[in-house]
């Protein structure tokens, strides 16, 4: 079995909510953990709303990612969607064993509005993490 911890680093002010996985709360951090499937993608679901941002502001979450299983995982792609959305990340490398890899999302709007983006980043393992992303663009 293989297992991802993804501690949850907050920058700024944000909410957020969390389904589909075993969930512990702690100090600011969550923990999500994935599961290798052998014959189909499973997907971490998670859901993040940058809340209320200014028209031509900034706003990022980051994400550390932990592998606690008892072999590596391979990196096989992140893909993020969404105007205004864009995301970076460390895991180009995958993940060995008790090693961390490093991911951002930052949400710099041009228009005013509702925004609505996906963040995905998949294992060859079959195991994903999914963000579904939201946040409200308003004028400065």
């Amino acid at each position: 079995m293989k297992m991802i911890l993804m501690y949850l680093v907050l920058l700024g002010f944000a909410s957020f909510t969390v389904s589909a996985s075993p969930v512990k709360a702690a100090h600011g951090s969550l923990e999500f953990f994935l599961t290798e499937s052998k014959n189909e993608r499973v997907y971490d679901r998670h859901f993040y709303n940058f809340g209320n941002v200014s028209q031509y502001g900034t706003r990022s979450i980051s994400y550390k990612i932990s592998n606690t299983g008892e072999s590596a995982l391979n990196f096989e792609r992140a893909t993020i969607s969404g105007m205004g959305y864009s995301a970076s990340h460390s895991c180009k490398n995958g993940l060995e064993p008790k090693k961390k890899c490093s991911v951002t999302i930052t949400f710099a709007p041009l228009l005013e509005g509702w925004f609505v983006g996906r963040f995905i980043l998949d294992f060859k393992e079959n195991s994903s993490i999914l963000i579904d992303l939201s946040a409200n663009s308003t004028r400065l």
